[in-house]
């Protein structure tokens, strides 16, 4: 049990196994302010949702999606469209990071290609990263928000290509806005871990770069990781700069408490 009172070995999976994409997983059955709990079957997080099969589709089309927040950029959804069948619901809402593109527009780290770059360097250079998404342009999120406000009284899902960075930081705002303790947003970021596969690594490589003869693979392990260090980089930086949450929400983001009851009565339990 952690100080803020969430057992994190009883952390809410809620993965919906899909063929076609990795971590699908419903972001229900945290606690949240109040003494309530995220309501389970209306926030959905995910990868890139190209590859859904047939049964995938139709098992989506079960969940009663109202909305698709699709963060990744224009090239990326190009080269990697969500199915027609599902493609009606979708809001686009691009979140870019990362400061280079790849041949299909995944957003590449540098030092993929660096041979002489460690591991070390990549962790940090992925903290460094994760706090500058925090800081540079907040406001960005505030769009986010207004799709989960303002949209379909119906499930939403969040995601980007691998449904660990873009959308990892959107969710845990989310979750901080409906009061879910710190330990727990770590926790559901950290899940990432065990569905993103060696299957995936490669397909995001070749998305990134085409040729893999240059990867440097010890740094490309650590930047595929979704280790707790990274969310906590955003979530530090979030302290940092503006004392709380809380704060950074109301001045960073623009979501008033007005704003926050609602989502909270959308979202909570």
């Amino acid at each position: 049990m952690t100080r803020a009172g969430f057992d994190q070995d009883a952390a809410p999976e809620g993965r919906i196994a899909l063929e076609g994409a990795l971590n699908f997983r419903d972001v229900g059955g945290y606690p949240a302010a109040g003494g309530r709990t995220v309501r389970r079957g209306t926030l959905y997080r995910s990868g890139a949702l190209a590859r859904l099969t047939p049964a995938d589709v139709d098992t989506l089309n079960g969940l009663r999606l109202g909305a698709i927040i699709d963060l990744r950029n224009d090239m990326e959804r190009q080269a990697a469209p969500t199915p027609a069948a599902l493609a009606a619901a979708a809001a686009i809402f691009p979140l870019a990071l990362g400061t280079s593109e790849g041949v299909n527009g995944v957003p590449r780290p540098a030092l993929l290609t660096v041979p002489e770059a460690t591991p070390e360097q990549a962790r940090t250079a992925i903290r460094d990263a994760y706090r500058r998404f925090a800081l540079n342009g907040p406001e960005r999120f505030a769009a986010l928000f207004r799709r989960l406000l303002e949209g379909p009284r119906c499930p939403s899902v969040i995601h980007c290509t691998a449904g660990k960075d873009r959308t990892g930081v959107s969710v845990a705002l989310v979750l901080l806005a409906l009061g879910v303790p710190r330990d727990a947003v770590v926790e559901d970021y950290s899940l990432t871990r065990r569905y993103l596969d060696e299957t995936w690594r490669e397909r995001i490589l070749v998305a990134m770069l085409g040729d893999l003869s240059t990867v440097n693979r010890p740094v490309a392990e650590v930047m595929f990781d979704a280790s707790p260090d990274y969310i906590s980089a955003f979530l530090d930086a979030i302290g940092d700069e503006y004392g709380s949450a809380d704060r950074y929400l109301a001045q960073g983001v623009g979501l008033g408490e007005r704003e926050r009851a609602r989502l909270r009565d959308l979202l909570l339990a």
